[in-house]
């Protein structure tokens, strides 16, 4: 039995998923292509020594630094869970259990992780880098 375009369409709906949306791992496959693309254009910007975009699950989507990506992104995914459960000692919040932003500092670096869309971004930040300088470029890129 062959399947048609139709029938997969039903089958999809009858899931509660809408016809004719790209599969989960299309899905993943162009949410990792804009992730790469991000993270280029952080990389271009002044006082940005690495960049890593982060799903709110913790998965690595693109990364460009010399840290290690899994621990980027555990921080990440801990911190952003601290200000949704509304403790808001380890960073400063934009909004109701939203993470603004929060700068760890690690063995002399600095990483500046954002919550952007439906996961993180997090910074490495150059020597003399001002975070507070940074931020603005970040966010116009993050729109």
């Amino acid at each position: 039995m062959e399947l048609t375009e139709e029938d997969i369409d039903r089958g999809l709906e009858a899931l509660g998923r809408p016809a004719g949306r790209p599969t989960g791992s299309e899905e993943l496959a162009a949410r990792k292509g804009r992730a790469v693309e991000l993270v280029g254009r952080l990389m271009r910007l002044d006082g940005a020594a690495g960049a890593i975009v982060v799903s709110r699950q913790g998965q690595v989507l693109a990364s460009a630094t010399e840290r290690d990506p899994e621990w980027v992104a555990t921080v990440a995914v801990f911190l952003g869970g601290a200000a949704r459960l509304g403790q808001r000692e380890p960073a400063s919040l934009g909004g109701p259990d939203r993470l603004e932003r929060a700068i760890v500092e690690s063995g002399g670096e600095r990483l500046l992780i954002l919550e952007a869309g439906d996961g993180f971004v997090a910074i490495d930040l150059s020597l003399h880098a001002s975070a507070d300088l940074l931020l603005p470029a970040v966010r116009a890129l993050l729109g």
